[in-house]
């Protein structure tokens, strides 16, 4: 039986719409394929809970889900594999990787899946990770982005631990320097993903943030303990480490 035609959130045309993924569906895969079907996930208000889903909705028309597919994901995820492989983090242009962010955090906002009904964002942030999606500027015109490894600073957590959690976007404020910044961070693999506002200033960004003309992932790693949702992500990895079956 087909699907009923719905508005397209991307292009506003009435057409079938597909499955849609914040969080690219190819990434919950790779870790479904080890355990049976099943994973766990972090969200933001309900905690860990074990699934076999990965938290799509009817969102977009099959041209403008291809056209994500293209624009930033196939390479993103690409580059994230590599990472978490330990194959070097591959040629994957910073633009791209920005869009990518960017595109992830839209989606989350624009899905009615349960896993990413917790993020909620002020109505300024809301407008400018929809002008990035929608091409009315330039990524780094609005956000900061920051990619990291995550590491255990206490080393109760291994990298092989760590490169299993996913993580659905969250909302939160952080102070670098002086200054209080808006901070959209999600968890893919392990690599810690995050859009800053406003730009976080030239003189305190280091190798974490990306770079408008740069390429690959940045060489450089975050404590998962300076996080949020620390203590959640802890749990799951815990879980694993107990041989706990998921």
């Amino acid at each position: 039986m087909a699907e009923p035609s719905q508005k397209c959130a991307y292009c506003g045309e009435v057409r079938a719409l597909v499955r849609s993924h914040a969080i690219p569906d190819a990434l919950f895969k790779d870790l479904k394929a080890s355990r049976g079907g099943s994973l766990r996930q972090i969200h933001q208000d309900l905690g860990i809970s074990t699934t076999s889903t990965s938290g799509y909705a009817r969102l977009l028309c099959g041209e403008c889900e291809a056209r994500f597919n293209r624009l930033c994901d196939h390479d993103a995820i690409s580059a994230i594999r590599q990472s978490v492989a330990a194959n070097g983090a591959g040629t994957c242009p910073h633009q791209t990787l920005a869009h990518f962010i960017c595109s992830v955090l839209w989606r989350a906002l624009e899905s009615s899946a349960k896993i990413y009904s917790g993020y909620r964002v002020p109505q300024e942030d809301r407008e400018r990770i929809k002008d990035v999606v929608f091409e009315r500027c330039q990524p780094f015109d609005m956000f900061s982005f920051e990619v990291a490894m995550l590491f255990d600073g206490q080393g109760e957590l291994g990298a092989g631990q760590l490169s299993q959690a996913i993580a659905v976007p969250y909302w939160a404020t952080t102070t670098i320097g002086e200054k209080k910044y808006s901070i959209h961070h999600f968890i893919v693999r392990g690599v810690f993903m995050a859009a800053l506002s406003p730009r976080v200033l030239p003189s305190l960004a280091d190798s974490r943030y990306l770079a408008p003309n740069g390429a690959g992932l940045p060489n450089s790693v975050r404590d998962i303990r300076t996080l949020s949702s620390f203590s959640k992500i802890a749990h799951l990895a815990k879980q694993k480490a107990k041989g706990v079956k998921y």
